[in-house]
């Protein structure tokens, strides 16, 4: 895709991720026209307008003629349910944020949400799969996300909305959990469908269904092939609309080909998280602090970013180099932690990193080699050190390393006045390990690999870590030999699992290895690096079920202390913002129908058809 060149409608980036806080100037149709018409002027794409649409939605509403209706009743009710917006305030009192309005207002039928975090990109969905639903008869909505948890959850969402309105509760024939499936009584369904690690079949099991709308969630996590298999179905059924929705993970495959290449045909919208009305400059930087600038940049910029080689970036890398040696004593005014990965082959590795109360230096690097006695002589040498040190914590990796953690606590225990029972702490790198999310602030699952790497990558990126210039090798001979920051400049993620995470390259990084323990784990018993309080209560991964209460927050201090950046994803009442005179411009007489519309709905549970054939010449 790299001889495809790409010019977004609103450009973010070149305005610096500044929010636009309200929709551009002109009219939505207008603009796009003009866009496009640029796209194709510059030779971006070879047609002139590539989506396919009807313009306007507010443009069916607008060509009904009230003569063509029994009473005025009847006019402002087939207004309502040809506008999605509209049809939503009738029903749930729920007005949509700028960009979310220019979503529901577009025809196109391929339709692409390149949103930020805690936008509203579900929830817009959720508005157009309910109004589709209930505005037609017999028509089906297939909803395909990467797992069932999503599907699940994106279901979850369509029966809050259900329940806000009685017009749709008394209207629903069957739903069910397992699958996934809301049905109403016109013959109008949702099938909720997993194209990801929790389907064994992948897509293979959409193969086939009908439908005349496809959603989409979270498209950048379901693999090629999957998506291929989905799209298939427009083959078949090709007056379906698709509307593909989700945050960018970086890499270059079908949603970045979507985005991409316009002559495709899918409408984008790009919208960043600060668009979002709870949005504040605290909250900015409380995520750019919690999050590396690869994991911002995608989940709240909603941006792919750079494609760059390696883990650690070259520049950060080069930043923190310093040309100092190693000291075998410690200096005043430091605090030192210990970071240990065993392993049966390459010996045990560890490093020495002394805290100054800005930064962490590597102070030490002390390599055990494989011997026959290499687990005692290990756990020896961890005494040792310690007995000069006086390590304020050890965190050592527990695959290969648990007899010698239990010996290092037994020593303790017989001798309590080293607090080695106290500060050697073990992380289960293949586990999984809850911390708390910092935009719900509930607790969430990750692998112990991915934590320690981030927290590390961030730390560089910060210009907390200061790392000596003997480390700087380029041994092509004897890997053994290899410095700690040639293996960081040689650490790529080779590829990514069905779940979207990183598998990293293997080899000579087992002194990287146990420099990103030291790092990460530091991180969460002594806070943030440069005193903003999140870190050790936001990012806190329990390594272990008896860390030292002393260092560590209890979980109510990590709820609270989130409380404060939670974003509200749920608009409608919940917008903190002026709210327009009205909806699509509706007078008060349409308001006033909007609420006798929402007595109108029939036990078919179809709100097009009880106005019935006969009454008008047209829709």
């Amino acid at each position: 895709m790299s001889d495809i060149q790409y010019i977004p409608e609103i450009d973010y980036k070149a305005n610096g991720f500044t929010p636009l806080k309200d929709a551009p100037p002109g009219d939505l149709c207008s603009n796009c026209i003009t866009y496009y018409d640029m796209l194709y002027k510059k030779g971006v794409t070879k047609n002139p307008f590539p989506p396919n649409c009807k313009r306007h939605i507010s443009n069916v509403a607008a060509a009904l003629d009230p003569k063509d209706f029994r009473d005025i009743d009847e006019y402002e009710l087939a207004k309502i349910i040809t506008d999605p917006i509209s049809w939503a305030y009738a029903e749930f009192e729920w007005e949509p944020r700028w960009y979310q309005e220019r979503i529901l207002s577009c025809t196109s039928d391929k339709k692409l949400i390149r949103g930020g975090r805690r936008a509203g990109k579900s929830e817009t969905m959720v508005i157009e799969i309910l109004f589709e639903l209930c505005t037609n008869d017999n028509h089906t909505v297939l909803v395909i996300a990467p797992s069932e948890r999503l599907v699940s959850r994106f279901f979850d969402e369509m029966r809050k909305f259900i329940k806000k309105s009685q017009n749709i509760t008394n209207s629903i024939s069957r739903s069910t959990k397992g699958p996934n499936l809301i049905e109403l009584k016109n013959g109008s369904k949702a099938l909720g469908f997993s194209a990801g690690p929790a389907s064994s079949n992948g897509a293979d099991k959409i193969r086939g269904q009908d439908a005349h709308l496809i959603i989409i969630d979270e498209l950048d996590f379901i693999k090629e092939k999957d998506i291929d298999a989905i799209m298939a179905i427009l083959a078949s059924h090709p007056e379906a609309r698709v509307i593909a929705a989700s945050t960018p993970q970086g890499w270059r495959k079908k949603f970045y080909t979507y985005v991409v290449n316009k002559d495709i045909g899918y409408k984008e919208f790009w919208f960043i998280s600060a668009e979002n009305p709870t949005w504040t400059s605290q909250q900015e930087q409380y995520f750019r602090n919690s999050y590396n600038e690869a994991a911002f940049t995608h989940e709240f910029l909603a941006d792919f970013g750079d494609l760059e080689d390696g883990v650690f970036k070259r520049k950060h890398i080069d930043k923190s180099i310093q040309d100092y040696q190693y000291s075998d004593v410690p200096e005043q005014g430091y605090k030192y932690v210990l970071g240990i990965d065993w392993n049966k082959s390459a010996g045990t590795h560890m490093v020495i990193m002394g805290w100054d109360g800005s930064k962490l230096k590597l102070v030490n690097k002390i390599v055990v080699p494989e011997s026959e006695y290499m687990q005692t002589e290990s756990v020896n040498e961890i005494i040792r050190l310690h007995t000069i040190w006086n390590f304020k914590h050890i965190f050592a990796d527990a695959g290969y390393g648990t007899a010698q953690i239990e010996m290092i606590k037994r020593h303790g225990q017989r001798n309590p006045s080293t607090r080695l029972a106290e500060i050697t702490q073990a992380l289960h790198m293949n586990q999984n390990v809850e911390i708390l999310d910092p935009v719900s602030a509930k607790p969430v699952k990750k692998f112990a690999k991915q934590f320690i790497v981030q927290q590390t990558v961030k730390l560089l990126e910060d210009g907390a870590i200061i790392l000596p210039k003997s480390e700087d090798t380029m041994t092509t001979v004897d890997a053994k030999q290899m410095g700690l920051i040639q293996q960081m400049r040689n650490y790529r993620v080779e590829n990514y699992s069905i779940y979207g995470l990183a598998r990293f390259s293997q080899g000579e990084d087992h002194t990287l290895t146990a420099f990103m323990i030291a790092c990460a784990c530091f991180v969460l018993e002594e806070g943030d690096l440069k005193e903003v309080q999140y870190s050790t209560r936001i990012i806190g991964v329990p390594v272990t079920s008896n860390n030292n209460p002393q260092y560590s927050p209890t979980e109510l201090e990590r709820l609270e202390d989130a409380k404060k950046y939670r974003l509200e994803m749920t608009t409608g009442k919940a917008n903190t913002g002026p709210k327009p005179a009205g909806v699509r411009d509706l007078d008060v007489s349409a308001r006033k129908h909007g609420h006798m519309y929402g007595r109108s709905m029939g036990s078919s549970g179809s709100t097009r058809n009880n106005l019935g054939s006969p009454r008008r010449k047209s829709f």
